[in-house]
């Protein structure tokens, strides 16, 4: 193997650098450079404009490395340190061969750019291919699945990208927000509201929570992509329309329904005291209580079918509001905004943890909307519907849970890398069997250390039941189906969609109870 550092551990060894400047990534980078200074590896001088002529090329060049190196394949992942340090080469060489660059870029500025643009390129180049597998054609698209790319192959189980991996995301996700014009973001939104089949109201009503759960920053970094975020759904001055927008709407109404939500979720609130002058009487914004707006029953929320229902109610009980004034999406949106505004300067902390509530309590689809409404650039699609509402249930998990429980739902959706056809238009007994019988599929194939690791962490729910031998377990799944979850009532597509992303989970759990129990042999009755 070719020592890659003289003894000074940094500087590399005139082997290596052979090597390096062989491989087919960089040789034609390597071969300009070389060629444009007369084969000669002394500095040279250049005019300005043959410097400018020698930098636009070498970018080109860099290009096409990408290009090269996309066409590695999988092989790519082998020989990324190889490539890595041949942009690094390449980088110093350009200002070796060529020292009056300086005048134009520093090295190390130069260097940003050499890894925004491979990095960025060759993920855009696996995107081209990820949207062709799906169908899609558009830009916003392609970029998308590139950054899906990126993330799932090339953080290596870390929380980060090193550096220059970093770089390239950067250039992708500028291109995705590039892409994400007001007009694209609302419509995306939009779209995504219409295929999991929510109706006129609920759609207004989501749009009106939006504009408030877009106020909300769970972190300092937050501030800025949710102002991002706000101005890709909606420009507007909230001083000049606020009493356009909130004028015609039912301002208590529409309040009732967050204060019963919050009631019924059993969150206790402390509104402020609100003294009146000249008086002993304190008054407050909120009062949570039954106003019996979502339903005429005392039901406070203990199961999540329980939750998917009330929230349901809520978002059409608000569009309602909306719809028979005549709001379009981005005016419920920018009523949202105004909204909560202006309960915030009344009772800041109260209106901020109403919105904590709500978001803490979303059914997998409206929480993934809410992700791709709330973020600048991390919008992503590919994925079949039910795959949507399994990555957000599952999103709350350690990493390498997730991982492996993703490894389970390819078995159920996938068949030699191509979908099954019409597994996700089971009805939801024929899916549940169908999972059920994936169970014995993945067990039989996937490496029992690599389970065991997962399930001793116990982060599954232990109620499921583990398959035995000679054993119909399916009664008792039923059971701790319904203790996980509570009574089925599944309301439309987006309601069947969370009942079968809740299957496949559930299904993982009696995996991870399954090989706790060290069967020798699993055989489904």
């Amino acid at each position: 193997m070719t020592e890659k550092y003289m003894e000074d551990g940094e500087t590399y060894t005139e082997e290596w650098k052979t090597e390096v400047c062989k491989h087919p990534v960089i040789l034609d980078i390597f071969s300009y450079l070389f060629k444009t200074n007369d084969r000669s590896v002394a500095p040279s001088q250049k005019t300005e404009n043959e410097l400018d002529k020698i930098y636009e090329e070498f970018f080109r060049n860099i290009s096409n490395a990408a290009k090269k190196f996309h066409e590695l394949g999988a092989d790519g992942l082998e020989e990324w340190v190889t490539v890595q340090d041949g942009l690094n080469l390449m980088n110093s060489m350009l200002y070796q061969l060529f020292p009056d660059m300086n005048s134009k870029r520093e090295r190390i500025e130069t260097y940003k750019i050499v890894n925004q643009m491979f990095w960025g390129e060759y993920f855009y180049h696996h995107g081209v291919d990820g949207a062709k597998r799906v169908g899609k054609t558009d830009e916003l698209s392609v970029w998308q699945i590139a950054k899906m790319f990126a993330e799932d192959y090339w953080k290596f189980g870390e929380e980060e990208f090193m550096p220059t991996f970093a770089l390239g995301v950067e250039f992708v996700e500028k291109h995705i927000q590039e892409n994400l014009e007001p007009e694209k973001k609302l419509e995306l939104i939009q779209n995504l509201l219409v295929r999991f089949g929510y109706s006129e109201d609920a759609k207004n009503g989501f749009m009106f929570f939006l504009g408030g759960s877009i106020l909300l920053p769970r972190t300092k970094d937050d501030v800025e992509n949710l102002q991002i975020a706000r101005e890709q759904i909606s420009k507007f001055d909230i001083n000049e329309e606020y009493e356009q927008l909130l004028g015609p709407l039912r301002d208590i109404y529409l309040q009732r329904h967050f204060e019963e939500f919050v009631w019924r979720l059993g969150v206790e609130l402390e509104p402020r005291k609100i003294p009146i002058p000249n008086s002993d009487v304190e008054v407050s914004e909120f009062e949570f209580k039954n106003h019996k707006t979502l339903d005429e029953t005392d039901t406070k929320i203990e199961t999540y079918f329980e939750r998917e229902d009330f929230l349901n109610r809520m978002l059409v009980g608000i569009g309602k509001e909306l719809s028979s004034n005549d709001y379009d999406l981005r005016q419920s949106f920018k009523a949202g905004i105004c909204f909560f505004n202006v309960k915030a300067q009344v009772d800041a902390n109260c209106t901020t943890e109403i919105l904590r509530a709500v978001n803490g309590s979303l059914t997998p689809i409206i929480d993934f909307i809410t992700m791709v409404g709330r973020s600048p650039t991390d919008v992503f699609d590919g994925y079949l519907d039910i795959q949507i509402s399994l990555y957000t249930i599952i999103r709350v998990h350690s990493e390498e849970f997730c991982k492996v429980l993703w490894g389970f739902q390819s078995f159920v959706f996938y068949k030699d890398q191509k979908e099954i056809v019409g597994v996700s238009e089971l009805n939801v007994s024929e899916f549940q069997e169908h999972c059920r019988g994936m169970v014995i599929e993945y067990l039989s194939v996937t490496d029992p250390a690599l389970l065991q690791a997962v399930a001793e962490k116990k982060e599954h729910l232990d109620m499921f039941p583990r398959i035995v031998s000679g054993i119909d377990e399916r009664e008792s799944f039923e059971l701790a189906f319904r203790d996980a979850f509570g009574e089925m009532k599944p309301e439309g597509y987006h309601g069947d969609v969370h009942v079968k992303s809740l299957i496949i989970y559930s299904y993982f759990n009696v995996i991870c109870e399954t090989i706790l129990s060290s069967p020798e042999q699993v055989t489904i009755q």
